[in-house]
């Protein structure tokens, strides 16, 4: 599982690839986290003990989230959308559109590019600060 502290990255979403480029720098970051899951399935071999397995793998299954510090401050500069929330399409009741979340590692200079859809979700803890998680499902991934 790739994970990353918020203090260690730079987060960037659009809703083109080619937006990221100019896209605002989101804050408050606490963690954005991301699975690859392969799908391996081992099925016995032959009849009898010491057979063995048949392994194979399936459809790459990618899921990740975002975790930050709730903000009302708007994301700026960010044309048509104003906060985290609009820009993951957060409340959306029509049909979600992809969106682009690129993640720099500050420490190592590695670049992530997610195409994604999810859901945003606040919590309102009695007892603790207000977050925002955006949980979603990557269509690919790209690294350089």
């Amino acid at each position: 599982m790739v994970k990353y502290r918020g203090e260690n990255s730079e987060v960037r979403i659009a809703a083109t690839e080619a937006e990221l480029a100019s896209a605002p720098i989101i804050t408050n970051i606490q963690s954005i986290e991301w699975d690859f899951d392969q799908n391996i399935d081992a099925q016995p071999k032959g009849l009898g003990e010491g057979r063995g397995e048949d392994v194979s793998e399936g459809h790459v299954h990618i899921t990740g989230n975002i975790t930050k510090w709730y903000d009302t401050v708007p994301v700026v500069p960010s044309p048509g959308t104003t906060t985290f929330r609009t820009m993951v399409q957060g409340h959306e009741m029509g049909d979600l559109d992809f969106r682009y979340i690129k993640v720099t590692d500050t420490d190592t200079g590695e670049v992530h590019v997610l195409k994604v859809k999810g859901k945003y979700d606040t919590s309102r803890p009695v007892d603790g600060y207000k977050e925002e998680t955006y949980d979603f499902v990557a269509e690919e991934v790209t690294t350089t």
